[in-house]
């Protein structure tokens, strides 16, 4: 029998779903430029922000998004670069 929250197993699909989906909800931050990739855990956010506050942004609403739905990830990547 496996216990869940002992698994060392990372749900990546839905570590994106999860990420998108916080980024698409907070409104000020353009998705259409943003593509996120998890695996084993580690969430990277690659793509353009049109200034530092998105970027910034990024990072934080991913993580808040993560920590809240009590998905378990390894690391958050931004790749993230200005234009």
């Amino acid at each position: 029998m496996r216990i869940p929250f002992l698994s060392k197993r990372y749900d990546d699909d839905q570590l994106d779903q999860c990420v998108m989906t916080s980024l698409e909800s907070d409104g000020l931050v353009d998705t259409t430029r943003l593509a996120i990739n998890s695996k084993d855990g580690i969430v990277t956010i690659q793509g353009r922000a049109r200034n530092t506050f998105e970027k910034k942004r990024v990072g934080s609403i991913a993580q808040q998004g993560l920590e809240a739905s009590g998905l378990r990830f390894r690391q958050i990547v931004d790749n993230v670069s200005i234009e």
